[in-house]
């Protein structure tokens, strides 16, 4: 038994998904980019 309009609804369901798991992804990857750069400049740096 198929419901017109259920794939049109899960194709949106999923596009959703998508786009909040790339900001999730984008977002993380901002933060270990930030706390990589903290990382690396005190290693630079000479300890005072």
């Amino acid at each position: 038994m198929h419901i017109p309009g259920t794939d049109e609804a899960f194709r949106e369901f999923v596009r959703q998904r998508h786009a909040v798991f790339a900001l999730t992804a984008a977002s993380l990857l901002a933060v270990i980019l930030s706390l990589g750069a903290l990382l690396a400049i005190q290693m630079l740096l000479p300890p005072v």
